[in-house]
């Protein structure tokens, strides 16, 4: 069994997903779109953009791929406080990605 999981700085088109993919690697999450990198405010990250402007945006870049293992469960966690000024606010610019899965018995290739 393997597990391949993080912030991989890639959505679901392009780098590391279509690549696991192809590799025989699962997507815990079943293919959803969910975004997992929302910024402290939810709304989104700024980032640069080919021109020097500069937007929010929020996306899914982090992810769980398994071989070996059944998805039982799959799911992104908010984890947000109040901040002295009194606005909410996530603990991370990334929210985390929790899977449930059981061993499938299937054998694995080296």
């Amino acid at each position: 069994p393997r597990l391949i999981l993080g912030d991989l700085n890639s959505g679901a088109e392009k780098g590391a997903p279509p690549r696991l993919a192809r590799a025989g690697y699962v997507d815990a999450s079943g293919g959803s779109r969910e975004s997992t990198f929302v910024g402290f405010d939810g709304m989104g990250s700024e980032l640069t953009l080919v021109h020097g402007q500069t937007r929010k945006s929020t996306t899914k870049i982090d992810w769980i791929f398994l071989r070996g293992f059944r998805v039982e469960s799959c799911s992104v966690l908010a984890d947000e406080y109040t901040a002295p000024d009194g606005r909410r606010r996530q603990r991370s610019d990334h929210l985390a990605v929790l899977a449930e899965l059981t061993m499938d018995g299937s054998p694995i290739d080296a």
